[in-house]
């Protein structure tokens, strides 16, 4: 119990570190295009925290196996370097039960990665979906940029603000530009100041201009309608939100358990390959991880790191492949844990094994004995 509890205790931090390293990581990439995006006018500022929250779970369906992958070579690495592993082979630990510790570890993550893959990140993919979509479609006060023209109300007004006041509700020193329709020919408004309100009659904005002039007339000819007002209002119409038409990230899993299609059976098979994945890397690592002491706790954490990419590279060249119906439904994307177990994980923990350690010794007398 005590080996069991110091191990543990150990596996536990070094995953917890490298998930909270990784998750940095791609929060901060994620967090630079969502800035970029704010900064084009492409979503309001008010949505970059929401963004980020939303996208958090799905980037977990990522760092959680490569977590464990990763701790598991830094844990029992370290182990090895520091001849612990040594004396807990000494004192009657056997390989067996290093495993199977690393696989009740394993199990713990299999399952806070299939809560995140197949029903959390897929919710919340929909709804970084709708919040996008009903931001393109009410934008509201946030469309309005200092310095910047902005098309407004589906193209009809083209607006330019000199600077924005009240929290972006006022405006300074406003230009208009009004394209013509039916015989009504364009106009250009400006304004000294204006202000942003909900409508009361209809859903949408009212664009209310003070103390201005509008010019109305066809380019090129003499004949304009000079006004002057105390007050103008534009009318923005808000758009009729419909349903977010879902991509197949953002469906739940039953949606896809009931759609036919090849991409949707790739998608499923997907859901249900990361998590599987953690069990089948984490048998792998526990023999990669084994290092001579003078060799130095990282000296296979390069190709474990190889043996992890291509993993996930023949992964998504699978899903590709089941998606555009090159490939069986089944065994489908299986094939590739099922490859990678019996090839790679099973051989390689079978090294130290009584079986093959008996099977190398007759081998080594028969070779000696034929000779």
């Amino acid at each position: 119990m005590i080996f069991a509890r110091y191990f543990t205790k150990e596996m536990l931090k070094s995953q917890g570190a490298v998930l909270l390293v990784l998750l940095l990581i791609f929060l901060s990439q994620y967090l630079i295009r969502v800035l970029s995006q704010a900064a084009g006018g492409e979503i309001p500022g008010q949505l970059i925290a929401s963004m980020v929250a939303l996208r958090l779970p799905d980037m977990l369906t990522w760092v959680l196996p490569i977590s464990f992958f990763i701790g598991i070579l830094f844990c029992h690495g370290r182990f090895y370097a520091d001849s612990e592993m040594t004396v807990m082979f000494a004192v009657g630990t056997s390989r067996n039960r290093i495993l199977k510790l690393t696989c009740l570890l394993g199990c713990l993550t299999l399952v806070l990665t299939a809560v995140f893959t197949l029903f959390v990140a897929p919710y919340t993919a929909y709804k970084q979906q709708e919040l996008v979509q009903g931001f393109r479609d009410n934008p509201g006060a946030s469309i309005l940029k200092e310095g910047q023209f902005m098309p407004l109300g589906n193209g009809k007004y083209t607006a330019y603000v000199e600077k924005l006041t009240d929290k972006g509700k006022g405006m300074e020193r406003v230009f208009i530009l009004q394209q013509g329709q039916a015989n009504q020919p364009p106009a250009v408004i400006v304004a000294d100041t204006g202000s942003v309100t909900a409508s009361k009659e209809v859903s949408g904005l009212n664009l209310i201009l003070d103390q201005g002039v509008r010019y109305a007339g066809q380019p090129g000819q003499r004949a304009f309608d000079v006004s002057k007002f105390k007050e103008y209002k534009v009318l923005l119409p808000s758009k009729k939100t419909q349903d977010v038409a879902q991509e197949l990230g953002s469906k739940s899993t039953l949606e896809l358990l009931k759609d036919p299609s090849g991409q949707a059976l790739a998608e499923l098979q997907w859901r249900f390959s990361v998590p599987l994945a953690v069990i089948i890397l984490g048998i792998l690592a526990v023999p990669l991880a084994e290092v001579n002491p003078r060799q130095g706790r990282y000296a296979k954490l390069l190709p474990a790191v190889l043996v992890y990419l291509a993993y996930f590279l023949f992964l998504s060249s699978m899903r590709s492949a089941v998606g555009d119906g090159r490939f069986p439904e089944f065994p489908g994307m299986f094939l590739v844990p099922i490859l990678f177990g019996l090839l790679l994980a099973l051989p390689l923990n079978m090294q130290h094994s009584r079986w093959w350690l008996r099977t190398r010794t007759r081998l080594k007398k028969g070779g000696k004995a034929s000779v």
